[in-house]
C-alpha cells in the first residue's frame, strides 16, 4: 500500500500540471518568481577524465556526476510552473527529469518503495496556495525542493560544475507540506512536514519535521539555518530519531560571490549491536569571480568527516578541491549556454576510504579529475 500512496499523489499532481501547456525549470522554491505560467528546458552533458581509470567507471561515494571516463548526459529536465500571488493565490510546479544524476537518487536497500525508480524522474510535482494572512502565508504540498543544502541540483546554477560530497548526502527532494511566512523585517520562516529524509524510502509511517529561517542580514548578505528531525529507521522510538542541522552564509555582488555551508547529522542506530550513535559533519566554501559578463572562475575546498559511515556507507574522511572556469553565452534573454572546465583533487582516508582504480577496481586514497561540461537552458520568461 505504501507505493500506492506515492502513485496517487503523483497522478493527482500530474493531472494538475498537464492541464496547462507551458513549463519552467526552477530548482528552488517560489519567492520572486513572476505570477504567470512559464516554461523551460535544461540539458547538461559532461565528461569526467580520471587519473585512476577504474574498470567500473564509478566515482566511489558520489551520487551525482558519478560516471568516470565516459561522455554522459548528467541531467535533462523539462518543467512547468505558475507562482501564486495575493490576487491569484493558486500555483503549481511540475517537472520531469532523466540522466546520470537522477540514478543516484534511488536508494539500494530494503526500505526503498517499489516505485522508487519511476518516481525519481519527477523534478517537481506540487501545488500551492497563498493565503491573505498578514504579509501572505504560502502553503505548498507534494514533491518539494529539499531545504538542507546550499548548491542547486542543477549544475548551471552553481559556481562549480560538480557538487560537494555534503550536498549529495542531504535530500534534494522531499514529499510533504511546507508553510512559508515572512515573519518580520528581513526574516522568512518555513515549516516542513515530510515523509522522511529520502523521498524514495518509506521505513515507517511517522512524519518528520523541518525548519528553515532565512535572514537578509545586509545588502548582498543572506544567512540560512536549516533543522531536520525525524524517524528514518524501522525502529520509531524517539531515541532513534535523526537530527540534522545546516548553516549557510552567502555574500554576493555583481562581480564576486563568497559562500559557506556546514552540515552536521546525528542518529542512534537501532539495528547495530550496542545501539551506537553515528554522526557525520561536513563543510565547504565557494569563491567565485565574474570578471566579465561571459567569464566566471570559482574555487571550492571541502571536507566531509564520516567516521561511522552514516553519510557515505564507508568509514572515511573525504577532502577535495575544485577549480572551475566557465564561459557563459547568453545569445538572447531566453537562452543560456554554459561551457565549463573543472579540475578536482580528491582524497579519501580512513578505515573504508579510497577511490576505485584500474582493471581490478582496487582502492587508492587519491583521485584527480579533469572535467568538461556543457549546459543549455531555455526559459520562457527570459530570467
Amino acid at each position: 500500500m505504501k507505493p500506492l500512496r506515492f502513485f496517487c499523489v503523483e497522478v493527482l499532481l500530474l493531472a494538475v500540471g498537464l492541464s496547462v501547456c507551458h513549463a519552467q525549470v526552477y530548482d528552488r522554491d517560489d519567492s520572486g518568481i513572476p505570477t504567470r505560467t512559464i516554461w523551460g528546458v535544461y540539458i547538461d552533458g559532461g565528461y569526467l577524465h580520471s587519473s585512476t581509470r577504474p574498470a567500473n567507471h564509478s566515482w566511489r561515494s558520489k551520487s551525482t556526476t558519478s560516471v568516470l571516463d565516459r561522455i554522459r548526459i548528467q541531467n535533462t529536465t523539462i518543467a512547468v510552473q505558475r507562482a501564486p500571488s495575493l490576487d491569484s493565490p493558486w500555483g503549481y510546479q511540475l517537472g520531469l527529469q532523466a540522466g546520470i544524476d537522477i540514478d543516484g537518487l534511488v536508494p539500494a536497500d530494503e526500505v526503498a518503495v517499489s516505485a522508487a525508480e519511476p518516481l525519481s524522474h519527477l523534478f517537481a510535482a506540487r501545488v500551492g496556495y497563498l493565503f491573505r494572512v498578514g504579509r501572505g502565508l504560502g502553503v505548498a504540498g507534494g514533491l518539494l525542493a529539499g531545504f538542507p543544502g546550499y548548491p542547486s541540483f542543477l549544475a548551471i546554477d552553481n559556481p562549480s560544475y560538480t557538487r560537494p560530497y555534503q550536498v549529495d548526502m542531504v535530500p534534494y527532494y522531499l514529499w510533504g507540506l511546507r508553510a512559508t511566512y515572512p515573519v518580520g523585517g528581513p526574516f522568512v520562516g518555513s515549516l516542513f512536514v515530510v515523509t522522511g529524509w529520502n523521498h524514495l524510502e518509506w521505513p515507517n509511517d511517522i512524519p518528520s519535521a523541518g525548519l528553515q529561517l532565512v535572514w537578509q542580514a545586509a545588502d548582498g548578505l543572506e544567512l540560512t539555518q536549516n533543522v531536520y528531525y525525524g524517524s528514518d529507521q524501522t525502529a520509531t522510538d524517539l531515541e532513534y530519531w535523526r537530527f540534522a542541522t545546516n548553516t549557510i552564509a552567502e555574500w554576493s555582488t555583481s562581480r564576486f560571490l563568497v559562500a559557506g555551508s556546514v552540515h552536521y547529522m546525528s542518529e542512534k542506530q537501532a539495528a547495530v549491536t550496542g545501539n551506537p550513535r553515528f554522526q557525520w559533519a561536513a563543510g565547504a566554501v565557494w569563491l567565485q569571480w565574474l570578471p566579465t559578463t561571459n567569464w566566471r572562475f570559482a574555487v571550492r575546498p571541502e571536507v566531509l568527516w564520516d567516521s561511522d559511515g552514516l553519510a557515505t556507507g564507508n568509514r572515511q574522511t573525504l577532502a577535495a578541491l575544485a577549480l572551475t572556469a566557465e564561459y557563459r553565452l547568453i545569445p538572447e534573454r531566453r537562452n543560456t549556454f554554459s561551457a565549463r572546465a573543472e579540475l578536482r583533487l580528491d582524497r579519501s582516508t580512513g578505515e573504508d576510504g579510497g577511490f576505485y582504480m584500474g582493471p581490478n577496481n582496487e582502492l587508492v586514497p587519491n583521485q584527480r579529475l579533469f572535467i568538461l561540461g556543457v549546459m543549455w537552458r531555455f526559459r520562457s520568461d527570459g530570467q
